[in-house]
């Protein structure tokens, strides 16, 4: 395909990843405003009130954390569009809920709040025009509304606050974890907003953002495939998940990630400025990222790729119709795309995977089928939805897939918690631990159970997120209890053999796997099993286990399953027709046709364009096999991009097309 070597250089000619662009600079007229300004100053002193209470009671290193945050904090003071570049960079980097077991609000929250109590200290003037049309502007508010309803019906009504309020999904809290996504773009729209009217390079800082954390994406990608299958085994039936923690139950937020942020590698390939080492590592990045969606072995994200590579590849023909000669950069891309991709659809998984397309598409039509029979039959939740969040509930009790998925509770007797399991669909309760490889460690713990000869099952695995590798395993035998408070302590030794040693075929032997210590109900359905007071002993006596006696909930903590279906629609039109109704799905299309159609009419003028078509494309075509929304930081990073590519203001950054 010809396409015009100067002109696509003009087009990107100020974007520059290691000189003037990552320099940020501070607007002038960030100053408090009379009107309100003590307002604001209060509510920014409460936000942040609450960030140093939850940092306090963060389960894991928050010294570091408090450190990070403060560091941040006075960075984004002296330079307030520094959370451009940092909110998108830490977007997917910033998630350590594995290891802390906290997913309703984690390290991240404390981040966007942060940022929000900074920006409400600052109080930049009021703009003076609006960043929508009137339109655009009425469509969101009632779209913020509709959604606003729809949360309020699936937190309605309020439970009691107790251990399990913000660690279950079966939580009717579970609306506040899954709508904090749209929140979090409410919040820093007003400084988004400000910016992109006052300062010229708003979007290339978000771009670069986007670019730094899709850059710790890969690696991490890279890094989990070196350890657990090796990076050329195309045969393993092994799916990554870089650090995605809301993958624990399945789904496919990584190839949502990577339809959104791939496009914005163009940044460095068409950037008239760059440097030989800007160019190198846009192929770079291009190669890795699109091995890494490779290796996620998605149908949807492969359909999603391709059509998204298509409509930018198109955008481009058009932005530039007049004048066609070839780029030689774009060459490349051309020709990587085959040499990676035919090793890949060689191996055994992909070819397994394409083999079962039709058995496949039945099980999910039904799935999404099942989901919409599971709604209320009335004119409040066609038209608003069974509630943000719902669904996993509504799963476990109304489904007709002969499923009871496996259920954990925090139970209180008196002034003492325990871990209640309830035997079902596969569920782990794991914590990720040190231990040494072929040692002897004691395990201790007080179980009890109604039933005879009841089972606890015990195994420490080098494991992923979902994926356990080598194994040694235990099972704790439980006698019945005559009553309920009879508690039955046990001790076992279990050894660990060759579990999280050092191989020449893992890493090359300078790497070892994580481990995991993980809880197992492998009962019959229905049967319950209570543990308390589990340990971990080594030969010193030092419990390698944090929390075993469940007294902080469930930090350190974190469940996962191989099932999807009880946690995932796996359909974005279908999730956003149970969660907000019909109202929901009306609005979000009538944005994405206007968030693509803004983008159209600006590719003669914007280069950016080009970029917010592909991602928007790409996204929702994934859409059609997944269940983004119920990520918040994927749904995020969407709303933002929409914000993007439907304002009103030049959010080229100085680019033009022209000389």
């Amino acid at each position: 395909m010809l396409f015009p070597r100067n002109r696509l250089r003009l087009c990107f000619n100020s974007v520059s990843m290691l000189n003037e662009q990552l320099i940020i600079q501070q607007p002038t007229d960030y100053k408090i405003a009379h009107y309100g300004g003590y307002r604001r100053r209060a509510l920014s002193l409460m936000l942040l009130a609450i960030v140093c209470t939850m940092v306090s009671q963060y389960p894991l290193a928050p010294l570091w954390l408090a450190g990070f945050l403060l560091c941040y904090g006075c960075l984004l003071h002296r330079y307030p569009v520094i959370w451009l570049f940092c909110i998108p960079a830490l977007l997917l980097i910033m998630d350590f809920t594995p290891w802390t077991g906290r997913f309703f609000f984690d390290e991240f929250d404390l981040l966007v709040l942060t940022t929000v109590a900074v920006q409400l200290w600052q109080a930049p003037q009021k703009q003076t025009q609006s960043l929508f049309s009137k339109t655009t502007r009425g469509l969101f508010w009632l779209y913020c509304l509709c959604y606003g309803i729809s949360l309020l019906r699936g937190l309605l009504p309020l439970q009691t606050i107790d251990a399990n309020a913000f660690s279950n999904y079966y939580s009717y809290y579970n609306s506040l974890r899954v709508g904090k996504g749209l929140l979090w773009g409410v919040l820093l729209l007003p400084a988004l907003s400000y910016s992109l009217q006052n300062n010229p390079k708003t979007t290339t800082y978000w771009a670069y953002g986007i670019l730094s954390g899709l850059t710790g994406v890969i690696i991490i990608a890279l890094v989990e495939r070196t350890l657990f299958t090796g990076l050329f085994d195309f045969s393993s039936h092994y799916r990554i998940n870089a650090l995605f923690s809301t993958m624990h139950t399945g789904g496919g937020h990584i190839e949502s990630y990577l339809m959104l942020s791939l496009p914005f590698i163009a940044v460095l390939f068409f950037n008239a400025s760059a440097s030989f080492i800007s160019s190198l590592y846009g192929i770079g990045l291009f190669i890795s990222g699109f091995y890494v969606l490779l290796v996620t072995f998605s149908r949807g994200g492969y359909i999603g790729f391709a059509i998204g590579f298509v409509v930018f590849m198109a955008s481009l023909a058009f932005q530039h119709k007049d004048t066609l000669k070839f780029n030689g950069k774009l060459l490349l891309p051309l020709l990587i795309v085959p040499v990676i991709a035919i090793p890949v659809f060689k191996g055994q998984l992909i070819q397994q995977r394409f083999s079962i397309f039709s058995e496949d598409k039945a099980i999910r039509t039904h799935h999404w089928l099942d989901a919409m029979n599971m709604m209320d039959n009335s004119l409040a939740t066609y038209l608003l939805g069974m509630g943000i969040g719902s669904y996993p509930r509504t799963y476990f009790w109304l489904n007709t897939e002969n499923v009871v998925p496996a259920t954990y509770k925090i139970e209180r007797e008196a002034d003492n918690q325990y871990l209640r399991l309830r035997g079902g669909d596969a569920l782990f309760m794991g914590q990720y631990v040190r231990v040494a490889p072929k040692t002897q460690y004691r395990i201790q713990a007080d179980v009890r159970s109604k039933v005879e000869n009841a089972e606890l099952s015990l195994s420490i695995c080098e494991k992923s997120l979902i994926y356990s590798f080598r194994c040694t395993n235990t099972v704790l035998h439980i006698k019945a209890s005559p009553n309920d408070s009879a508690w039955q302590h046990i001790e076992q030794l279990i050894d660990t053999g060759a579990v999280g040693a050092t191989s020449a075929d893992i890493a090359a032997g300078l790497l070892t796997r994580p481990v995991q210590l993980a809880l197992y109900n492998a009962n019959k359905t229905g049967i319950v099993i209570d543990t308390d007071n589990v340990k971990l002993l080594d030969n010193h006596g030092k419990n390698r286990l944090a929390n075993g006696d469940f007294s902080e909930g469930t930090d350190r903590w974190f469940f996962a399953t191989e099932k999807h279906h009880p946690w995932h629609i796996l359909n974005l039109w279908v999730q956003v027709l149970f969660d907000q109704g019909l109202l929901g799905v009306v609005l979000l299309v009538v944005f994405l046709i206007l968030s693509l159609h803004n983008s159209y009419k600006k590719l003669t003028c914007n280069p950016f364009a080009a970029i917010f078509l592909s991602a928007l494309c790409a996204f929702s075509v994934v859409g059609w096999v997944d269940s983004p929304f119920d990520a918040p930081r994927i749904t995020l990073l969407f709303f933002l991009i929409l914000v993007f590519s439907l304002a009103n203001v030049d959010s080229s950054s100085g680019f033009s097309t022209k000389k």
